[in-house]
């Protein structure tokens, strides 16, 4: 929950968002990995359906934090993220 208020503050705010990313990215990376071969070890021997759902759920958010890093350079500046019609607004 810290985290993800963190990375919201670091949005709001302006606040080195790609690099917070990043360090979202990696933390999650090798919390992935770790369950993988550590907690998940004994199940994946025999996998049951929750569990790939639960894999395949967990490979999803990681891409999606892939995404908003590759994504870091549309993010509008300042005061303009706040406004819902910016994406329908004409372009310069």
């Amino acid at each position: 929950m810290f985290g993800v208020s963190f990375v919201a503050f670091c949005y709001v705010k302006d606040w080195y968002l790609g690099i917070v990313l990043c360090a979202v990215a990696l933390v999650a990376c090798v919390n992935f990995s770790f369950d993988l071969f550590n907690i998940y070890a004994e199940t994946l021997t025999n996998p049951t359906p929750r569990l790939t759902f639960l894999l395949m759920l967990r490979v999803f958010c990681l891409l999606m934090v892939f995404m908003c890093i590759k994504n870091i350079s549309r993010v509008p500046l300042g005061k303009r993220r706040w406004n819902i019609f910016l994406p329908f607004g004409r372009r310069a």
